[in-house]
C-alpha cells in the first residue's frame, strides 16, 4: 500500500494525469487494492497534502487545481470498480426495499471532491443515489428534493466560511419538503469545526467515509 502511495504522490507532483490513473485502475484490476482503500488510503492522504504556503498560494494554485483534476480522473475511472464492490454484496434492489440519498454542496462551495467520495461510498452500500455536486443553488435543490424524494440528503462543506450557506440552505429544506427526511452535514469544515456544523440544523455529522458502511451494516 506505501509503494502504491509514494508511486502516486510522486505522479502527482510531477502533473502526470496517465500514470496516475493507470497505478490505480491497474492495482484495482489486479485486485491489489479495494475501492475502499484506494479512497481512504491513497486519494484522502494525496488531497490533503496539496496545500502550499499563504505566501505561495497566489502563484501555485494552478497546481493544486491540476492535481486535484487528476484524483477526479482516478474517480471517475474507478467507476466500474465502485459497481462491482457493491455488486459483491447483498443488494436491497430486488426485494424493493433500496434507499435513496442525493448528495450536493451548497451555493459557495466549489469543492466537490469530498463528496464525490460520499456519493460513490453510498453506492456501494447499495443506495440509489442523486448527485448535484458543487455550487448548487437552493431552488435547484429543492425541485430536485420534492420530485425525487430521497430518504437521506447529505450537505458536503469544505470551507467554513461556507457554513453560512449551509444553514441556510437546512433551513429552507425543513421548511419547504412535506416528508422526513434525514439531513447529514459532512466535509473538512465539519470535521475541523464539529460545533459549528452540529448547529446548521442537521440529523448528524458524517465524519468519515467508513461511517456509511458502518451504519448500513448496523
Amino acid at each position: 500500500m506505501q509503494k502504491l502511495y509514494s508511486e502516486f504522490a510522486a505522479a502527482l507532483d510531477n502533473l502526470d494525469r496517465e500514470s496516475a490513473v493507470m497505478l490505480c485502475l491497474t492495482a484495482l484490476d489486479r485486485q491489489e487494492i479495494g475501492i475502499e482503500q484506494l479512497y481512504l488510503e491513497i486519494l484522502t492522504p494525496a488531497l490533503n497534502r496539496l496545500v502550499f504556503p499563504e505566501e505561495e498560494q497566489d502563484s501555485m494554485i494552478w497546481r493544486e487545481h491540476m492535481q486535484s483534476a487528476i484524483v477526479r480522473a482516478v474517480i471517475e475511472s474507478s467507476y466500474p470498480y465502485v459497481l462491482r464492490a457493491r455488486n459483491e454484496k447483498p443488494s436491497e434492489v430486488a426485494n424493493g426495499s433500496q434507499r435513496s440519498v442525493l448528495i450536493f454542496c451548497p451555493e459557495e462551495e466549489q469543492h466537490d471532491m469530498g463528496a464525490r467520495m460520499v456519493l460513490d461510498f453510498y453506492t456501494i452500500a447499495g443506495y440509489k443515489t442523486y448527485y448535484l455536486g458543487a455550487r448548487t443553488p437552493i431552488l435547484t435543490l429543492i425541485n430536485a428534493l420534492k420530485q425525487l424524494r430521497p430518504q437521506t440528503v447529505v450537505i458536503s462543506i469544505t470551507n467554513s466560511f461556507n457554513l453560512f450557506a449551509a444553514k441556510r440552505t437546512v433551513t429552507r429544506i425543513r421548511s419547504e419538503l412535506d416528508y422526513p427526511v434525514e439531513l447529514l452535514a459532512g466535509g473538512s469544515a465539519c470535521s475541523g469545526t464539529p460545533d459549528s456544523c452540529a448547529s446548521l440544523g442537521v440529523d448528524g455529522i458524517l465524519s468519515d467515509l467508513l461511517q456509511i458502511k458502518n451504519d448500513e451494516e448496523a
